[in-house]
C-alpha cells in the first residue's frame, strides 16, 4: 500500500490566507490601493487571490487531490469575481458550476483512456 504523502504545511498555508483574507477585508476599503513604486495596486485582487490560496489549500487537505481543489477554488474565484463585477443573478453561478462539473467529466474521461 502507498504511503501518503504528508499534507500538513497545507494547513498552515490554508490559516494564514484565512487570517490574510479577513485581515484585508475588515482594515482596508475596497477601493484601496496599494502603492507600490510607481504602480497602484488594487486591494480586490490581493483578497481574491487570498481567496483562491484558502480554498485550494483547504480543498487539496480535505480531498488529498490537487485537480479537484483547484477546479473548486477556480470556480469559487471566478463567482466571486463575477459578484465583484455586479452580475448578480442567480444563473451566473449555477453556470459556472456546470462549466466545472463539464470539466471534471472531461479531465474523468481523459484519465479513464
Amino acid at each position: 500500500m502507498r504511503k501518503r504523502k504528508s499534507l500538513l504545511p497545507l494547513i498552515f498555508i490554508s490559516a494564514f490566507s484565512l487570517i490574510s483574507f479577513f485581515y484585508l477585508v475588515l482594515f482596508f476599503p475596497p477601493k484601496f490601493s496599494v502603492p507600490l513604486y510607481a504602480v497602484e495596486i488594487p486591494i480586490l485582487p490581493i483578497v481574491l487571490f487570498a481567496v483562491f490560496i484558502f480554498f485550494w489549500s483547504a480543498f487539496w487537505y480535505i480531498l488529498a487531490n490537487k485537480r479537484h481543489a483547484l477546479l473548486i477554488a477556480t470556480a469559487v474565484s471566478i463567482i466571486l469575481i463575477i459578484r465583484a463585477l455586479g452580475l448578480k443573478q442567480a444563473l451566473f453561478p449555477i453556470l459556472v458550476v456546470i462549466f466545472f462539473l463539464g470539466l471534471e467529466v472531461l479531465f474523468k474521461e481523459r484519465n479513464k483512456l
